[in-house]
């Protein structure tokens, strides 16, 4: 069929490709924070030893327990993903030309990277405000013996940072090739055929070879004279066809 082969064309497969990437960006975006506010609402108790419903969570304990101890590895790995394929995005806008409605998906891919942007910076903010907690297993009991049983908040804030640290690098180059995507036209798939071009000049008669005109007298063209040919009195006219009305 005719529009199969249009709606696969070039420019609109480079289309539904960016189109489909933005949405892959955006979705793992909102698992991500899924994840996180999960995990965030998993710590607001206090666990009692007996098991029986503890005191409501301070605020930034629960952070801290967000950030290092809720077992919280998808959603960085998540937002890396969604900055790689909104680079992906850009690159096509950038290389694969022409791209069909470009002016659009320009704008549809920055708001893109604008929100994993946004996701990225609230992961580090996190995780550097927990670097500035207290333990949530610490505790002030002398009864309890406790050791070093592993790194301090700052070495494990230094080491879940490598993610979104990650990702915000890839943003920033998306972002600089963003700026090298120009607004250009929308290409013309496939122009509409003028008919009017196609269709044949109307013939003369004269040149018209297929038409007889058998029992027709025909009229030889006679010149109009002009007005100082014309004799005042004879009831000539200006129309030249004086001689051939006489013979009726």
């Amino acid at each position: 069929m005719a529009w199969v082969g249009r709606e696969l064309a070039p420019p609109r497969l480079w289309f539904v490709t960016v189109r489909v990437s933005e949405l892959a960006a955006v979705a793992l975006v909102v698992g991500a924070a899924l994840e996180l506010w999960t995990a965030f609402q998993a710590s607001a108790q206090i666990p009692s030893p007996d098991g029986s419903p503890g005191a409501p969570a301070p605020l930034m304990r629960r952070i801290v327990s967000l950030a290092f101890y809720s077992g919280v590895f998808r959603a960085p790995l998540n937002l890396v993903l969604a900055a790689l394929l909104v680079g992906f995005a850009v690159g096509v806008l950038v290389s694969a030309k022409p791209v069909w409605n470009a002016r659009v998906l320009r704008w549809e891919v920055l708001a893109a990277w604008g929100l994993v942007s946004l996701s990225v910076l609230g992961l580090v903010v996190v995780n550097v405000v927990a670097m500035f907690g207290d333990n949530p297993f610490a505790t002030s009991d002398p009864s309890v013996v406790s050791a070093d049983l592993g790194p301090s908040l700052v070495q494990q804030g230094l080491t879940a940072l490598a993610w979104p640290v990650a990702a915000g690098l890839v943003l920033a180059a998306v972002g600089l090739w963003w700026l090298r995507v120009a607004p250009e036209a929308d290409p013309v798939l496939a122009p509409a055929p003028d008919f009017r071009a196609q269709r044949p000049a109307p013939a003369s008669p004269a040149e018209d070879e297929g038409i007889a005109l058998d029992g027709v007298e025909q009229i030889d063209p006679v010149d109009q004279p002009s007005r100082g040919q014309l004799r005042p009195g004879d009831g000539a006219t200006a129309s030249g066809y004086d001689d051939y009305f006489r013979r009726f």
